[in-house]
């Protein structure tokens, strides 16, 4: 299972031992300026034990045989002139050994937004696991997570009053093909698609209460 609740420090890597296995991931993220959130650091995850991970946050354990060395991933397609329009684009193939990729944005160029766009494409078998987290600067906490639970893909998300979710509980999507997820933020409302499935909405209607509505999901009030 996934960490409940606002991930504390020591709290966003525990996921990373629970599996190992061959990754294709691609991803693009886009934003539109406003006052809402400042994201600065976006993380593409493997799970896997002894994963390089950025130095203010926990490691991993590296177990009874000593900690494991890996290949790093190899990038396909990485666009410079890309990453400065602030549609962040490229592709990476993980080995076996996983492993973690990190972008964090110079101070001077953290984007305040309030609408976010979040596209990934993926082919993985794994069970449980992270795939992209966007994380703001510090101290605010705000953050997106985009993740695999029991085979089947979500996202979580905080703005600064609690966590919200929007799922596809409908079919998995770790069945080793390949699939585009496309995740839209506006304020607290959300929309998830896997390839060309049926779009899953979240509107949250009171989010001092936490009430939580979604739409071709299985949870609602």
């Amino acid at each position: 299972m996934l960490p409940k609740g606002k991930p504390q420090e020591g709290q966003l890597y525990w996921m990373l031992p629970l599996a190992v296995g061959w990754m294709l991931l691609g991803s693009a993220w886009g934003s539109s300026s406003s006052s809402s959130s400042s994201s600065s650091d976006l993380h593409l995850l493997s799970p896997t034990p002894g994963a390089p991970v950025p130095p203010a946050l926990p490691r991993p354990d590296h177990g009874p045989l000593g900690p494991r060395h890996h290949q790093p991933p190899v990038s396909i397609y990485r666009s410079p002139a890309s990453l400065r329009a602030g549609h962040a684009g490229t592709t990476y193939i993980f080995g076996k050994g996983g492993g973690l990729i990190t972008y964090t944005w110079p101070n001077n160029e953290r984007p305040s937004t309030r609408t976010d766009r979040l596209a990934v494409g993926f082919s993985t078998t794994i069970k449980d696991g992270i795939l992209v987290r966007i994380d703001s600067a510090p101290r605010l906490g705000d953050y997106i997570m985009l993740h695999i639970e029991q085979g089947k893909v979500g996202v979580t998300f905080n703005i600064g009053t609690v966590d919200i979710s929007v799922k596809e509980t409908t079919t998995a999507v770790n069945d080793g093909k390949y699939h585009l997820v496309r995740f839209t933020r506006n304020g607290g409302n959300a929309t998830l698609q896997v390839d060309n499935w049926p779009v899953n909405e979240h509107f949250p209607t009171d989010l001092s209460s936490g009430f939580e509505f979604i739409i071709n999901g299985s949870n609602s009030g």
